[in-house]
């Protein structure tokens, strides 16, 4: 033991010293494939070798680990430092031939080589390894022959020339020696005889011995006699092996071999040749003849046998650390890229990913041999492009897959065909995202189906939806003002349609005239709703829904997609169709994960030729090839079909190949475009080529749109030649982005001289500025402004606020409420939508903005008619707006009047505005109602309308604001004037007027109505005077309430008028004091009242005189007993009585006791006795009165009742 230790050691030492001294060496950037002495620096692996072999019972010895590991590596250090005489096979040769249609050496690939290579076949090569391994002089014996050089030539044809003499001679004298006298005498003058003699026994003697022994190596292999042929019986066995196991059992007799090291005999998977392998070396230990312990060791892999069967074949097992596997490769791989100086020209990160595919050392030091090769040319080529990790990746993929990659030179094999698919691919992601785009046009057209195109529309439809549930006939409908209006008015005025629907009652005039009644809230369905409305209003006057702007979002980015999908990396065309790629990964054998990774990380692309091959100036590519060899058959290659050097493409095309579509490839109009000056003869064949059949090749044209490089040049060169361009652009399918591209790249010089040429391009703009902007979102608002565009919807392109903002500033806008709506609301934030729609022209003054300011007031006609007439609801514009717009100047007033004529807000002062439409103004209820204003017009002569300012005044809001405080004293008495006498006035009006009023006027004016006359009394300003109680006398209606509101000035002088009783009966029913009607009653003579009047007047009186506050003496007896004589009630004859009893004698009480029935009747008519009355406040109180006239004796309260005590009838009469 102790001496294998020192061996180790030893071996560790001049591992060290060899490594030191390579140090010392000159570096070189190659480094061998070849196992090195190296690998076992630490000696361990040695020492359990050493030790395996000192061992007496262990012959078959097993060194394990996976392919690459190092076994023979720790094999070839093992030896280095071992005196063993080691005889080493490799099946190296095998595995190699046995691998031509796998690109691995995986044992996984083994099984499928079994079909090629039998087991006859590797012991067959272990066989020879073995006997060939040595010199045939060491094995003479060995039937196995060789073609040996000749030693030695010219002795021995000496020799064979002189033993054939000698022979000859001897043969001549075969008498003499059968005599026997040949040899005699044996004296030295016979001695050449002798000589000659004895070497021709010696020579037939070494003759004879080399014939026996040429004889031990001849085998008889078969003889054949026509049908029967003959062969030795060990020719029928499997195993070479044991068919020759003398000639191994001879080999190590004859040589000093006491190891085998057999390697890559796992590799075939067949376990039979490692038990025959066994069982020749137990043989081989147990044969006599050989003095020495033979050994086997087998480098395989550690699966090859099963748990115990490993450990039961061999006696000791030395497992190798795998010096490389996919953890640690990294470290290999980053150790030959520093070697070779290229780490810092690699990415770290590939580095670090594909070396977790690498397991292999050898397989890493030849892909860095390789590298420094092929770097080293291709940059003596001169290929700028040269991405080293690129050239990394190819060489990896060459070194792993070379099968495959022999088949790419041919444009063959996996990975040709998976490069390939990008055409493929890509069409089908471009027909994808088409059929998206198609899907959401198609929704977006839902969209503004379901819409109708207009408010016209929108009110029609609403307007039919009201017919249904309508007699027919219908001609006009009653709107919230109460005028009729046709059923066209209705389409036109949204505000009328709105009220409609927000009654509760339609009313509707046929053509007979008659009134039809309907409610909207409960007969229209709910979508022909107010609110339904409403909703469907918004929609259209905001013409793009948030849903339609999100649908068209999404276009744009589908577009942006698939236009970058020509120019979209190999690997992410190739992510988007796994499955189809999985198929082609599954062909690969072996590992497919390492292409997979090497595919899709782009490290293999379609540019894999410029790292294959060297580069020749002139030199077409395959792509390039394939295009030449399509136009040439009369086929037209893709726009995006891939050319790689398009200045020698292009010197191959024909000249009239120009003037076809094969032209408008991308990377060729891209060439043509840069080299203009060199390319100017082609590309003005191309570009009549494109006007001419524009319509046809517009989709090549979009292609190169997407794709091109020199889109601006492009473009500037065919507008140059063809200014028509813009025609047929503006009339394609795909006019946005043509118009979007020409307003990005063309000059602004030639925009504006393009606007002056013809007005196409501007109208385009125009209307479809949103699309244009989606396709050129950066687009300089300047070239707008040169274009002259005016913008029919702003709100379109609200995502591009800046470019609206400066349209908005130069007027670059169509006038329209869509437009002024979004100005304010959105870009200005300067008002509500209340505002636009109620104040529109007020809100666009205040806003601030000159550029909507200038471009409004430059063009107000059309304001007026496009969007003020429009909207129904624009009725609170500012007072002072209002006046500024009577008096423009620079605009047709009666569109100006047709504004003005809805405004609710009022003009402060008349005289603001010019007196030429101060009639208009009052007439049109502009004016506030205030005295000034009506002092104002009823002075003016020559613009002075009486019956329009009468309509004024008539108006509800007129004459409520006038009658809201007192006339001044001074200064309106021709105003008041000419209202007293303004027949003309509703009832209303004079009353609110008449309540105001500072003076009163004497006279009554003449063919007054009464109403008039009324209100004139009712609001005191009628002096009451006898002429006016004359003028109104015999009309009772008047004349009672112009007395009653004069009641003190009647009653002061009551005897002086002239006033019947009736008057003074209709006097008493008036909401009068007490004591004014007490001095009615008493001037009436109650005689003089006949008729049905009688009663009236009795009850009036009878009124007056039971409240309390008339006394007893305020009326007369004789008119209380005339009126008690024509009370028909007991009650109210009572209370008379009772009221007015001390006003009365004794006599006209005992009458009048006569006249009530009952008990009180009997006091007076009874001679004697008492009489008893109920106990009640009114017999106490007439109890009280009768004992004050002294008619009753006495009284006295008994139990619930009164008792009366009258007198003798005596004393009575007395």
């Amino acid at each position: 033991m102790k001496n294998i230790n020192q061996t180790s050691s030893v071996g560790r030492f001049k591992s060290l010293f060899k490594r030191w001294k390579s140090n010392k060496e000159s570096e070189t950037q190659f480094v061998d494939l070849a196992a090195t002495d190296g690998a076992d620096d630490c000696g361990k692996y040695c020492e359990a070798i050493e030790y395996a072999l000192t061992r007496p019972d262990v012959f078959n010895i097993a060194i394990t680990g996976p392919y690459g590991s190092g076994k023979s590596s720790v094999i070839k250090a093992f030896l280095k430092s071992s005196k063993h005489e080691a005889l080493q096979i490799s099946l190296a040769t095998f595995a190699s031939a046995s691998s031509t249609d796998n690109d691995s050496d995986e044992p996984s690939d083994s099984a499928s080589n079994s079909s090629t290579i039998n087991r006859q076949d590797v012991e067959r090569s272990i066989l020879q390894q073995m006997v060939y391994k040595e010199n045939a002089r060491k094995i003479p014996l060995s039937r196995f022959k060789r073609i040996e050089s000749p030693t030695y030539l010219g002795l021995k044809s000496l020799y064979l020339t002189a033993g054939g003499l000698s022979s000859y001679y001897i043969y001549n004298h075969i008498s003499d020696i059968t005599k026997g006298s040949f040899l005699n005498p044996s004296t030295l003058s016979n001695a050449l005889d002798i000589g000659i003699f004895a070497f021709t026994v010696c020579f037939i003697w070494s003759l004879v011995r080399i014939l026996y022994g040429k004889s031990f190596g001849l085998s008889l292999k078969g003889l054949s006699l026509k049908n029967i042929e003959i062969k030795p019986s060990s020719d029928d066995e499997s195993s070479i092996l044991n068919r020759h196991l003398d000639e191994i059992i001879y080999f190590f007799q004859k040589t000093k071999y006491d190891l085998v090291i057999i390697e890559d005999l796992d590799r075939f998977n067949d376990h039979e040749v490692f038990i025959t392998l066994r069982e020749i070396n137990t043989l081989i230990n147990n044969n006599s003849d050989i003095k020495k312990r033979v050994r086997f060791i087998y480098a395989l892999r550690d699966d090859m046998f099963e748990s115990t069967d490993r450990t039961k074949f061999f006696e000791f097992i030395v497992p190798i650390i795998p010096i490389v596997n996919s953890s640690n490769a990294i470290d290999k791989v980053l150790e030959h890229t520093k070697r070779i100086g290229i780490q810092e020209k690699l990415n770290d990160q590939f580095l670090r990913e594909v070396s977790r595919y690498l397991d292999d050392l050898r397989l890493i030091r030849n892909v860095f041999n390789e590298y420094v090769i092929y770097q080293s040319r291709l940059e003596d080529a001169s290929v700028e492009t040269l991405d080293r990790n690129k050239l990394l990746a190819v060489l990896i993929y060459k070194n792993v897959y070379p099968s495959d990659f022999e088949l790419l030179h041919r444009n063959d094999g996996i990975l040709s065909e998976i490069l390939n698919l990008r055409n493929e691919l890509t069409a089908k992601l471009e027909t994808d995202y088409d059929q998206k785009i198609e899907q959401i046009e198609n929704d977006i057209t839902i969209i503004e189906d379901q819409l109708p195109v207009n408010i016209q529309e929108l009110n029609s439809i609403f307007i039919m939806a009201i017919l249904e549930h309508l007699p027919e006939g219908i001609e006009l409908l009653k709107d919230y003002q109460g005028h009729w209006r046709p059923l066209e008015h209705y389409k036109n005025s949204d505000d009328s349609l709105r009220s409609v629907l927000s009654s509760t009652l339609i009313t509707a005039l046929d053509v007979g005239r008659n009134e039809k009644y309907f409610n909207p809230k409960t007969k229209l369905k709910e979508c022909y709703s107010l609110d339904a409305y409403k909703d469907r209003y918004d929609l259209i006057i905001n013409k793009t829904t948030n849903k339609k702007d999100e649908h068209l979002q999404n276009i744009r980015k589908l577009r942006e997609k698939r236009a970058a999908l020509r120019k979209v990396k190999l690997r992410e065309i190739l992510r988007h169709d796994y499955e189809k790629l999985n198929k082609f990964f599954s062909k690969l054998k072996g590992n497919s994960d390492l292409a997979r990774y090497l595919i899709l990380e782009g490290y293999l692309d379609d540019s894999y030729y410029q790292y294959t091959s060297l580069f020749h100036a002139g030199r077409l590519s395959p792509s390039d090839n394939a295009f030449l060899r399509k136009i040439r058959a009369f086929n037209t290659p893709e726009p995006t079909f891939q050319i790689d050097n398009p200045k020698e493409v292009i010197a191959d095309m024909r000249e009239e190949d120009f003037g076809q579509d094969y032209v408008l490839n991308i990377k060729i109009i891209d060439t043509l475009c840069s080299n203009s000056s060199l390319y100017k003869k082609q590309l003005t064949m191309m570009n009549e080529f494109i006007i001419k059949s524009f319509a046809k090749i517009e989709d090549s044209i979009i292609a190169y749109y997407d794709a091109g490089g020199q889109v601006g040049c492009f473009i500037r060169q065919l507008m140059d030649d063809y200014p028509s361009f813009v025609l047929k652009a503006t009339e394609g399918k795909y006019a946005y982005k043509h118009a979007a591209l020409i307003l990005t790249h063309l000059e602004s010089n030639k925009l504006e001289k393009l606007n002056g040429e013809t007005s196409r391009f501007k109208e385009y703009l125009s209307s479809n500025l949103k699309e244009v902007l989606n396709e050129a979102p950066e687009l300089d608002a300047e070239k707008l402004v040169v274009s002259n565009v005016n913008v029919k919807d702003l709100s379109s392109i609200h995502e591009h606020k800046n470019i609206a903002s400066k349209l908005v500033e130069e007027g670059k806008f169509e006038i329209n409420t869509f437009n002024i709506e979004y100005i304010i609301k959105d870009l200005l934030n300067t008002g509500s939508k209340s505002d636009i729609e109620t104040k529109n022209y007020t809100t666009i003054l205040n806003s601030g903005s000159h550029g909507l300011i200038n471009k409004i007031n430059s063009n107000l006609d059309t304001y007026l008619i496009d969007v003020l007439n429009k909207l129904g609801q624009n009725k609170q514009e500012d007072p002072e707006t209002i006046v500024k717009l009577l008096s423009k100047t620079n605009v047709d007033i009666e569109l100006v009047k047709s504004v003005v004529a809805n405004q609710t807000l009022k003009i402060p002062h008349l005289e603001a505005i010019p007196k030429t439409l101060w009639t208009f103004a009052i007439s049109n209820n502009l004016i506030e109602p205030s005295l000034d204003n009506c002092k104002s017009y009823l002075g003016e002569d020559e613009y002075y309308d009486k019956g329009e300012l009468l309509k004024f005044l008539n108006r509800p809001n007129v004459y409520s604001a006038l009658s809201s405080k007192q006339l001044p004293e001074k200064e309106t008495e021709a105003l008041e004037a000419f209202i007293i006498n303004a027949k003309e006035l509703n009832n209303d009006a004079y009353q609110a007027y008449l309540s105001v009023f500072f003076y009163s006027h004497p006279d009554l004016p003449e063919g007054l109505s009464d109403e008039k006359t009324l209100i004139m009394i009712n609001a005191d300003v009628l002096c009451f005077t006898a002429t006016n109680l004359n003028a109104l006398s015999g009309n009772e209606g008047l004349l009672v309430p112009f007395i009653t509101r004069n009641i003190d000035e009647f009653i002061q002088k009551i005897d002086d008028f002239r006033v019947d009783n009736l008057t003074y009966v209709d006097l008493l029913s008036q909401e009068i004091s007490i004591e004014h009607k007490v001095e009615i009653v008493k001037a009436i003579n109650i005689s003089m009242i006949e008729g049905s009047a009688l009663a009236q007047a009795i009850a009036s009186i009878i009124n007056i005189m039971m409240d309390e506050r008339c006394k007893d003496s305020d009326l007369s007896g004789e008119l209380v007993i005339g009126i008690m004589n024509e009370v028909m009630s007991e009650q109210d004859l009572m209370a008379l009585l009772i009221k007015f009893g001390e006003q009365l004698s004794k006599d006209e009480i005992k009458n009048t006791l006569k006249n009530l029935k009952g008990k009180i009747a009997d006091i007076v008519q009874k001679i004697s006795g008492h009489v008893k009355l109920e106990i009640t406040p009114e017999n106490e109180k007439l109890v009280k009165l009768l004992k004050t006239k002294n008619i009753i004796s006495s009284s006295s309260k008994e139990s619930h009742e009164i008792r009366v005590n009258l007198y003798r009838k005596n004393k009575e009469n007395a």
